[in-house]
């Protein structure tokens, strides 16, 4: 059964700020919700309530970081002695790494727009800080919500106040007949009409800076992925095996990147799946390097056409028939999966 969480309120918002701005400009990227709560120092914040507040802002905060990136930051904390401050209260260097080693994936978070996007040959856990424009998105994104929240507290303010008059246009009903009271209640009901709309207005605006946020970080990702493919793909049919391991790695790594933004575990097995089928065809490139040969480029250019359509469902909008045939497409490759090591490439797009 699912918590039930308590709202949000304009002091938390103030809270999550400071979170924000921690989260972006920190050089570690990796925070830990303990680590907040001691470095604010705030009456009645204590871990859970931090946990809390970050997990509510899943447009601004991810609790998403990969098990391979999580255990190179605990090596890393330990190696170079970059404890957080709650760590160095303790006494004793193995005191210190134990409390590390006790971290687990869901004590830590970080920002949305910091992912891992790490030169494959960066063993520092850390990646660059956000941004100006990044920061301010963020900053005016919460201003946004104090706005809304404001609204909001002032048309129950409002609403409170005006449901006086419903009560005394009844009791002059008697004297000034039912006209008063016909006036007062088309009165509310305009003024609720009103502040309908512009509560709707405001959350249609979110949406679309949400949504802005969300399709900048699938973008890069999208795009990172088709230029390492083509990349290796070149280098594997002209011969050259140093550069097409090479671009081999970035493709992994750009892998890597876009399995953080899906949800949905049959669709990463998929991807990878994907990647072992591209991984083979370079090699039978390789192999056949000086061979003129039509058929190797068609496998890749389908190979590349198939995962750009299973991408772009999974990363973007579908409409109810898109999803339809997604989850064909999806069973359709479970099906051939049993060949897939004698035909390593086969067009879902007939």
């Amino acid at each position: 059964m699912e918590t039930k969480r308590h709202p949000i309120g304009p002091d938390d918002l103030d809270v999550i700020s400071a979170i924000w701005m921690l989260s972006c400009n920190d050089p570690d990227t990796i925070m830990t919700y303990k680590g907040i709560a001691h470095r604010l120092a705030l009456k009645g914040w204590d871990v859970e309530r931090v946990r809390h507040v970050v997990q509510s802002r899943a447009e601004l905060f991810s609790p998403v970081v990969s098990s391979r990136w999580f255990k190179e930051w605990q090596e890393w904390i330990k190696k170079e002695a970059h404890y957080p401050g709650w760590v160095l209260e303790l006494t004793g260097k193995a005191a210190r790494d134990k409390a590390i080693d006790d971290l687990t994936r869901q004590d830590v978070f970080r920002c949305q727009f910091r992912n891992d996007n790490r030169p494959t040959d960066k063993t520092d856990p850390c990646v660059p800080v956000c941004d100006t424009d990044q920061v301010k998105l963020g900053i005016e994104h919460l201003d946004r919500l104090r706005k809304a929240g404001a609204e909001e507290r002032d048309e129950r303010l409002k609403y409170r106040t005006t449901v006086i008059v419903p009560v005394v246009a009844l009791l002059l009903t008697s004297l000034v007949g039912g006209l008063s009271t016909l006036v007062s209640y088309w009165s509310l009901q305009n003024s609720r009409h009103l502040a309908q709309q512009t509560a709707d207005l405001t959350r249609a605006d979110e949406l679309v800076k949400l949504w802005d946020l969300s399709t900048r970080m699938r973008g890069n990702a999208y795009e990172g992925v088709f230029n390492s493919m083509q990349s290796a793909s070149d280098a594997a049919l002209a011969g050259n095996k140093e550069e097409t391991g090479k671009q081999l790695i970035q493709v992994r790594s750009d892998f890597y990147r876009l399995e953080i933004v899906i949800d949905d575990p049959q669709a990463r097995k998929q991807l990878w799946n994907r990647y072992g089928e591209f991984k083979q065809l370079c090699s039978d490139a390789l192999a056949n390097s000086g061979k003129s040969s039509v058929s190797l480029p068609l496998a890749f250019e389908n190979l590349q056409n198939e995962l750009h359509h299973q991408l772009y469902d999974l990363l973007f909008v579908r409409t109810p028939d898109e999803d339809r045939a997604y989850q064909r497409l999806m069973q359709a490759d479970s099906a051939k999966s049993g060949s897939s090591s004698e035909k390593p490439v086969k067009s879902a797009i007939q």
